[in-house]
């Protein structure tokens, strides 16, 4: 497979100085991928190595977008991949797992994770080990997988993601395909807004409502009052309190066959995890398009 934005990226990140690499997180240059101007609001799109795909996945976790902290972690973990000597495809799965979902809201999401059973459901002592020993039952990605910022700033939920184009176009594309690889892995949508864009994607890919567990407060440490709620420090009779009933009781049904292997689509390595950016659509790449060609056997 071929992965041109991975490919022309990855060297412009090996090649910078770590004063360089800061100033592209503070104000992308070399790795902006697109910007649009919304009202009042400037949007920026850049690049970091958030391109792998797990398509072995059992359950796909979906934030809002990386921010500077994950950005800055998958760049560096890159780089240090990269002078180790590891191919695009070790980098770009190593540099996501290092990254994805990093900082306080990694714990957040492992203790809701845990609390409505989700870990049962996968057979494990806590999600936890998801980002180590178990990563192969995951997918970690966001409903704009790239660094997407708003006004020089990370982007959280205003404004929201159904209300600019550019955004759920984006979106639409980027989720949409990585989705289409794991039609049987149960999806975790954190926060409201994550929810709706699902709902939107999800019709247009006939997902079932089964397989989306909607309703779970978004991880950031920012969030901390919703998710006390939905742990149950408000008591019982808390609308987050009703959420966490609901979904625990959703995993319980859920179809533990779920992760039956789909044939057809392996890597270069025999297994079925890949890198895939865009399947034989065509993405902006500062100018050019960038395409993904999946191998299939």
């Amino acid at each position: 497979m071929k992965t041109s934005c991975a490919a022309k990226y990855l060297p412009i990140i090996k090649s910078m100085s770590e004063a360089e690499v800061a100033s592209e997180i503070d104000n992308p240059r070399e790795l902006l991928l697109d910007r649009y101007l919304y009202k009042s609001n400037r949007f920026e799109i850049a690049y970091a190595p958030f391109d792998y795909i797990n398509t072995r996945a059992k359950i796909v976790i979906v934030g809002i977008t990386p921010g500077k902290q994950q950005m800055q972690k998958a760049i560096e973990e890159a780089r240090k991949l990269m002078r180790r000597g590891l191919s695009d495809a070790e980098v770009l799965k190593g540099a996501k797992a290092c990254a994805s979902f990093a900082g306080p809201m990694r714990k957040n999401l492992v203790k809701l994770m845990d609390a409505v059973g989700l870990n049962e459901f996968l057979n494990l002592s806590s999600t936890a080990s998801l980002w180590e020993a178990d990563g192969h039952c995951a997918h970690f990605t966001s409903a704009l997988k790239y660094p997407t910022f708003v006004n020089g700033q990370n982007y959280s939920r205003s404004p929201h993601m159904i209300r600019v184009p550019f955004l759920l176009d984006y979106s639409s594309t980027w989720l949409a395909e990585e989705l289409s690889l794991l039609p049987n892995a149960v999806i975790v949508p954190m926060g409201d807004m994550v929810t709706d864009v699902m709902t939107h994607i999800g019709g247009k890919l006939a997902i079932s409502s089964d397989r989306i567990l909607a309703g779970i407060p978004h991880a950031s440490g920012a969030n901390n009052g919703p998710i006390s709620r939905f742990l149950g420090c408000a008591g019982p009779d808390d609308k987050w309190r009703d959420r966490f009933q609901e979904i625990k009781a959703k995993v319980k049904n859920l179809d533990r066959c779920a992760d039956e292997p789909i044939d057809g689509i392996k890597d270069v390595e025999g297994t079925r995890s890949q890198i895939f950016v865009g399947g034989v659509r065509k993405l902006p790449c500062v100018g050019e398009q960038c395409q993904t060609t999946v191998q299939e056997h």
